[in-house]
């Protein structure tokens, strides 16, 4: 998937034109979520990836004592090993309650100068959020937010809904830009009943998008310590 003629500095990006919206429509209506395959031309999707393996700047993100955290690869390696290691139990004794996080990310804005910017304005562009209303039923979202993603071994995030009231979240999405992965390696979507009884997996299919509304329990599977490779995407919501 991936070029060798190098990452361009500017992209209109587009749905592939071979989508069948129809279809995609009729299985959103039947659960409020779908996951849809080769949602770039592919191309796009590989400028993309290679965009997000090696020209983003990514900080660990991660939850300590119900507090967002954020650092660089600099300041958690400047700390002194106990404070690293206080972090990550911190961390880790948290999650084995069923909240929080541990991943990479990079928040994305409009005025980004990758193309991860020109990606920002198609998310927020009055064509794409109609076609969003129109496949999922609803109102037509105001915007959207995104992050790029990076997911290494030992990177989860636990149990949530994506419900967070002050940022109007109604719609998240996932887009899946790892053109290698493997099941084992862990880093699946996966969904939960209300009770927390799981329901069902969707792999990270290279050049897939989910999307579901923010009512659904899900998580991000454990990155197993023997993948090969880091797990990349965008991740983000449809607002307001």
């Amino acid at each position: 998937y991936l070029s060798s003629r190098g990452i361009p500095t500017r992209m209109d990006f587009q749905l592939n034109p071979e989508l069948n919206l129809e279809q995609i429509t009729k299985d959103f209506s039947a659960d409020h979520r779908v996951q849809i395959n080769d949602l770039l031309p592919v191309e796009q999707a590989a400028h993309l990836s290679q965009c997000l393996a090696e020209k983003i700047t990514y900080k660990q993100a991660f939850v300590v004592d119900g507090n967002f955290g954020e650092a660089s690869l600099e300041q958690l390696n400047d700390l002194k090993v106990e404070d690293r290691d206080k972090l990550l139990n911190d961390v880790n004794q948290q999650a084995a309650s069923g909240v929080g996080f541990w991943y990479e990310r990079n928040v994305i804005q409009a005025n980004d100068t990758e193309l991860t910017g020109d990606l920002f304005k198609w998310l927020n562009s009055d064509a794409l959020l109609e076609t969003v209303a129109n496949i999922t039923g609803t109102d037509k979202c105001s915007g959207a937010t995104a992050q790029s993603t990076r997911y290494k071994p030992g990177d989860f995030l636990t149990r949530n809904k994506s419900d967070a009231t002050e940022e109007k979240r109604k719609l998240a999405f996932v887009m899946n830009l790892s053109p290698r992965w493997h099941a084992d390696w862990g880093g699946m979507l996966q969904f939960y009943q209300p009770d927390a009884t799981p329901r069902d997996t969707w792999s990270p299919n290279f050049n897939s998008l989910a999307l579901f509304d923010v009512s659904h329990i899900h998580s991000v599977t454990y990155v197993a310590p023997f993948a090969q490779e880091p797990q990349l995407a965008i991740r983000g919501w449809f607002v307001g």
